[in-house]
């Protein structure tokens, strides 16, 4: 920016970096949630942490510079959104090293705190933002080119794309950073509970999900609403024929869960259409996969989604040893309880047996660990892993 090279060749030499930083968070988040599955939730895969959330909301700044960076890479435009997302994602980066590091937060997934490393983060975050916007202030004018683009264009859509992710990230980091504001101005203990986020980012997911099926077979810079739907009246026939078809089977009856699987298996159908059509015209493959792939995933996550919430369920047992319990076909048998003595903890164990046909197939022993110091006790899950079921 200091040079005013914020172009096409600039933008093709920062991309690989954006992906390589965007793919790294990507996988710690869901690495992330494999561990909150096996270790909190018994199922649950993401909870609204304060610190899951400080992890979020970069990536939404990054998936949003993403598809920018690619704008600015193929038709040099996007310069200034370009640039503001390069310094809001490193500055919400800087903001989870604050909320992990600094000890501001009570969370499962925080890290030894030091409030003297907080402070030192803090006044850093304050430096790049000072040094950033003076700087963009002072040459963001000389950014913009002077090409243009239709409202109905496939630049037109990445941009609605962009304002949804910044405003489920403004959701996220209101939900994460009001209750400090409030512990700290009122000395009051407020939680934002999960109901919150999806009250309010559901409608906003809804809209993302049309405009990614949409937008990639909207032309550049002027396209046509009527091509547009007719490049994807097929795909979408069949996502609808695969949304009714899945609600009768499982009895979903809910006319907002049939829109969302409707709009989900419209987003995975047509991006492997547009990623099969391009590919036979051996038109940048790889770039093509990435996004077939990305877009696809997002799509399957969703449904993913709609299956944990739907039937998603919570039963407490009371049992003694040898007791048999049947659960969802399988049967239990309570065999014993195991009191360990580990190098820091002593825990409780209790061993159940898989059978089948009367014999014994598996073990499962959770446990609940109990640590000296610091005092703490643990609950340590026991999940036999599956392709399509865990147990």
């Amino acid at each position: 920016m200091l040079n005013n090279q914020v172009n096409k060749e600039w933008a093709s030499a920062l991309k690989p970096w954006i992906l390589i930083a965007w793919v790294f968070l990507t996988l710690g988040i869901a690495l992330g949630s494999f561990w909150a599955y096996y270790e909190l939730g018994w199922g649950g895969f993401w909870f609204w942490d304060p610190v899951e959330n400080a992890s979020l909301m970069p990536w939404l700044s990054a998936t949003a510079l993403l598809h920018c960076i690619m704008v600015l890479e193929k038709r040099n435009m996007f310069q200034s959104w370009t640039i503001l997302l390069s310094i809001l994602t490193f500055s919400l980066s800087l903001v989870g090293t604050f909320l992990v590091r600094s000890g501001i937060l009570n969370s499962v997934h925080t890290f030894a705190s030091d409030p003297g490393r907080g402070l030192f983060i803090l006044l850093f975050l304050a430096i790049v933002l000072l040094f950033s916007f003076g700087l963009f202030a002072s040459k963001g004018s000389s950014l913009e080119k002077s090409n243009s683009f239709a409202a109905v264009s496939r630049e037109s859509g990445i941009l609605v794309n962009n304002w949804l992710l910044l405003t489920i990230l403004f959701i996220v980091f209101l939900g994460t950073i009001y209750p400090l504001f409030i512990d700290l101005i009122f000395e009051k203990s407020l939680t934002v509970g999960p109901q919150y986020y999806v009250v309010t980012i559901a409608p906003i997911v809804f809209l993302l999900l049309i405009f990614m099926t949409i937008t990639p077979f909207i032309s550049w810079a002027k396209g046509s609403i009527s091509e547009t739907i007719i490049k994807i009246k097929y795909s979408s026939i069949l996502s609808l024929t695969l949304a009714f078809a899945i609600s009768l089977y499982f009895d979903l009856f809910s006319i907002t869960q049939i829109i969302i699987l409707f709009l989900s298996f419209s987003l995975i159908i047509t991006s492997l259409f547009s990623g099969i059509q391009v590919s036979k015209s051996n038109i940048i493959v790889k770039s093509i996969l990435g996004k077939t792939l990305s877009h696809a995933g997002f799509g399957l996550f969703i449904l993913s989604v709609i299956a944990n919430a739907t039937y998603s369920e919570e039963k407490i047992y009371d049992a003694k040893i040898k007791d048999i319990l049947e659960i969802n076909g399988h049967k239990f048998v309570f065999e014993k309880i195991n009191h360990v003595e580990g190098e820091n903890y002593n825990s409780i164990q209790a061993v159940f047996n898989l059978q089948e046909d009367n014999k014994v197939v598996e073990q499962l022993m959770p446990e609940i660990r109990f640590y000296n110091d610091p005092p703490t006790a643990t609950s340590e899950t026991s999940i036999l892993y599956g392709l399509f079921s865990d147990i």
